[in-house]
């Protein structure tokens, strides 16, 4: 059975009705500045600087819009109030251009019941907006993937997002599926994908093992209470080896050993998954130890909202850039989705996973992102895309319940440290 229940409903449109002035205050809302670090061959580390907006997921009702002191839309109709959606929600922002260890920044809020189509210093001062000023706060997220060939020594190069990373928004329709009750499980250094896992298994009711995850899952331990570490093992992840460089892993043919290894899950779980050529390259069905994941084609946007709304869990790989136009590199991290749905026509999802790898916290955490085409995370950065789905359900779901989207209101707010 599944342990929550899914949000599915069409949001009503009309003309942006809007709330008045939002102050954000430092006990609701946070900056974050917000390094990738990852581990080149020769041990030295690369960092690209982005920036990250928290705010507490029940601190308003509607879509919040942020302008930076530029006048720059950096916060783009963020949906707060979801029912059965807690702790925060993070949105992925430029910072000032070219500004490095940067202490805080001013920011002008507007709280809209419908989405706006535009938002700019003439529509904050008409609505007498005022300005909000929030600290800044350092973060560095440990994340997996693939790097070489890098010269740089802890060096931040700047603003790796476009002045705004925004998208653009029609005349289309609002929408909204969200599954509530997902699990997530604190999770190693680059354990991103066995964490996944677990997450999807948990959620699902087929969870055999225990939730601990027993320090970090470290395979090297005792794992009987750990099926975050017992997906290491399946997975042929390496511990040891994150002291060297990045050491995550694909899950699908883990994950298939695994399932394969516990007949009672082979007997109840039905994969799927798809895969983009610059992903894994996997194309057909795939079967390892006994069980067969169906080729569903490459990564879509529908796909997955309609996974979502049939009750399938689901994962995804993130793809981006995370070097610099001199030494490019390529970066990867695991999550499971939570919700899709549209805004004014463009599409977005949500996902869960351990932001804080290898230390406690981190997991109070819920992800927002833009989707453009069929698997595109603006985001993320220039040419990040969704590049492995995986989905999975039980033959005979538990009951699911469609509710009308509540919008609660203000609840607790703790920050998080990256690193």
């Amino acid at each position: 059975m599944r342990f929550g229940m899914i949000v599915a409903v069409a949001l009503s449109i009309g003309t942006a009705a809007y709330a008045g002035p939002f102050t954000l205050t430092g006990s609701i809302a946070a900056v974050e500045q917000l390094d990738t670090n990852a581990t080149d061959p020769s041990g030295s580390n690369i960092q690209t600087l982005e920036g990250e907006f928290a705010i507490n997921a029940n601190a308003g009702s509607g879509y919040l819009n942020v302008l930076d002191a530029s006048g720059n839309w950096v916060v783009q109709n963020l949906l707060l109030g979801v029912s059965g959606m807690s702790g925060q929600i993070t949105d992925r922002m430029s910072l000032l251009a070219g500004t490095t260890n940067l202490s805080s920044e001013n920011l002008t809020a507007d709280l809209s019941a419908t989405p706006l189509t535009s938002f700019n210093t003439s529509i904050a001062s008409s609505l007498s907006d005022t300005v909000s000023t929030l600290g800044v706060t350092e973060m560095t997220l440990a994340i997996g993937g693939t790097v070489t060939n890098s010269t740089l020594t802890d060096s931040e190069d700047g603003i790796s997002l476009n002045p705004a990373g925004n998208v653009a928004f029609g005349g289309g329709a609002n929408s909204i599926t969200f599954q509530t009750g997902h699990q997530n499980v604190e999770a190693a250094v680059n354990q991103c994908a066995p964490a996944a896992v677990a997450n999807s298994l948990t959620y699902l009711g087929v969870n055999p093992l225990g939730n601990n995850p027993g320090s970090f899952g470290s395979p090297q331990i005792p794992y009987a209470n750990s099926l975050v570490a017992a997906l290491d093992v399946a997975m042929g992840r390496s511990a040891t080896g994150c002291n060297g460089g990045p050491c995550g892993v694909w899950p699908l043919l883990g994950k298939l050993n695994y399932i394969g290894q516990n007949p009672s899950l082979a007997a109840n779980l039905t994969v799927n998954y798809q895969d983009a050529t610059t992903g894994q390259g996997l194309t057909g069905n795939q079967t390892n130890n006994g069980v067969t994941a169906v080729y569903q084609g490459r990564p879509t946007w529908s796909y997955i909202q309609s996974e979502l709304a049939a009750g399938e869990d689901v994962e995804i790989d993130i793809q981006w850039n995370c070097g610099t136009a001199i030494n490019p590199q390529t970066c990867r991290h695991y999550v499971e989705v939570t919700g899709a749905g549209t805004i004014l026509g463009q599409q977005w999802i949500t996902t869960v996973s351990d932001q804080l790898q290898g230390q406690v916290g981190g997991t109070n955490t819920t992800q927002f992102d833009w989707v453009t085409g069929n698997n595109g995370l603006p985001g993320w950065g220039t040419g990040a895309i969704i590049d492995q789905v995986i989905t999975e359900s039980t033959p005979e779901p538990g009951t699911i319940a469609l509710l009308g989207i509540g919008l609660a209101g203000l609840a607790g707010f703790r920050k998080y440290r990256l690193g």
